[in-house]
């Protein structure tokens, strides 16, 4: 999480993995095709912007604390049992 003078309170955002992995791969074949130069210096970052520090904060935490809780398997085990029995709820509601 870090201020900047023009876009305000930035923090990480959860999308923008997928998100730098298109655009470098975009940035690669346009260098190889020679159809647009940004140089070898070309980087992406992308951020989410906010009005609050807490509110940032908060999110920030948020997303933190769920991947950490991903490595352990009891909720794995909870995700993956929602993820069967949701198929049978959707049927049962005809």
């Amino acid at each position: 999480m870090f201020s900047d003078v023009d876009l305000g309170i930035l923090t990480g955002w959860v999308q923008a993995i997928p998100d730098r992995a298109i655009v470098m791969r975009s940035w690669g074949l346009a260098k190889e095709g020679g159809s647009v130069e940004y140089g070898d210096r070309f980087t992406f970052e992308e951020y989410i912007r906010f009005n609050y520090r807490l509110v940032a904060l908060g999110l920030f935490v948020t997303i933190q604390l769920a991947t950490i809780a991903l490595l352990f398997p009891p909720v794995r085990y909870v995700i993956s049992w929602h993820n069967r029995i949701s198929p049978i709820l959707a049927q049962n509601k005809d």
